[in-house]
């Protein structure tokens, strides 16, 4: 159900009108879908960045510029924390991927790294694989999956062992 300040609105298999059974779920697919929203009431009015920890802060920055057309927005060095970083983007998006490198020698990587998965919408998933196999991309899975709304989505490993994550959203996402 679509829920705003925790009163039930309505539910996707009504908005939808049947078009979808999305396994007897309800989906909140968040404000866009709510027909009220009080954004005087919000904290947060959208995301603005993600940190990922880079082994290799320049081969980080060639991997998200080479194969996914990020664009370096700037790039400092921070010696009071012990980093340096790159701040990448889209272009045409102000959504911001922080690569930060550590300076100081220490290691932060769990397992997946700092983050559980970086994903990254594209129009065409097969096309996108294609071109990322093309690179020399491995990806975790053989084909992509429906997580169960209709859309598509694959995972891989970046430079520094971070998961990102191929997605193709539905239409009416």
């Amino acid at each position: 159900m679509c829920q705003t300040m925790g009163k039930s609105r309505r539910s996707m298999k009504e908005l939808l009108a049947g078009e979808k059974e999305f396994h007897g779920e309800l989906v909140d697919f968040g404000p866009d879908v709510c027909s009220e929203r009080n954004d005087e009431m919000a904290l947060v009015r959208k995301v603005d960045h993600v940190a990922v920890i880079a082994k290799d802060l320049d081969e980080s920055i060639s991997y998200y510029t080479e194969l996914f057309g990020f664009e370096v927005a700037a790039r400092m060095e921070i010696e009071q924390q012990n980093i340096r970083n790159a701040l990448m983007r889209v272009p045409g998006d102000d959504f911001v991927v922080e690569l930060v490198q550590f300076t100081d020698g220490r290691d932060y990587y769990y397992g997946d790294g700092m983050f559980e998965v970086l994903a990254l919408k594209v129009d065409d998933i097969r096309a996108a694989m294609g071109e990322l196999k093309s690179k020399g991309v491995e990806f975790l899975m053989d084909e992509p999956v429906d997580p169960g709304d209709g859309g598509q989505l694959i995972f891989f490993r970046g430079p520094a062992g971070e998961k990102l994550e191929l997605v193709q959203m539905p239409e009416f996402r």
